[in-house]
């Protein structure tokens, strides 16, 4: 074991490749999403995209921190969250979206859109 480069429990990659503009990301998948918002807002379809926004789910112990923030040029926000794995403590925090959150979450894998919470929906 001596010698023997740790990986981390959900394989997220070397530090270098989750880098993008100096920042360092949680994942490889979070700076390569990072890179497509600033793709996006450069090309004018994003007003502004912010990293790591705190939302407050129902009462102040409940924090979720999502991956984005992000404002398109129609002004309808949405968040983001990556994800390579989906641990227990994610599908706690989409529960409480559901109930709490006041914008669309969007899970991003494999750089796509795999599903969006829309608390509208959970509410009755």
């Amino acid at each position: 074991m001596l010698g023997q480069k740790r990986r981390h429990k959900y394989g997220v990659a070397d530090r270098v490749e989750r880098i993008h503009n100096g920042v360092l990301y949680d994942s490889k998948a979070e700076a390569a999403r990072a890179a497509d918002l600033d793709l996006l807002k450069a090309a004018g379809e994003l007003v502004e995209w912010i990293g790591q926004p705190r939302f407050r789910l129902g009462c102040a112990e409940n924090v979720y921190v999502a991956d984005f923030l992000v404002i398109p040029a129609d002004g309808i926000a949405w968040v983001e969250d990556t994800k390579g794995v989906e641990t227990q403590k994610f599908q706690r925090d989409k529960k409480l979206w559901r109930s709490y959150g006041r914008l669309e979450l969007r899970i991003i894998k494999g750089g796509s859109v795999v599903e969006i919470i829309d608390p509208e929906e959970g509410r009755t």
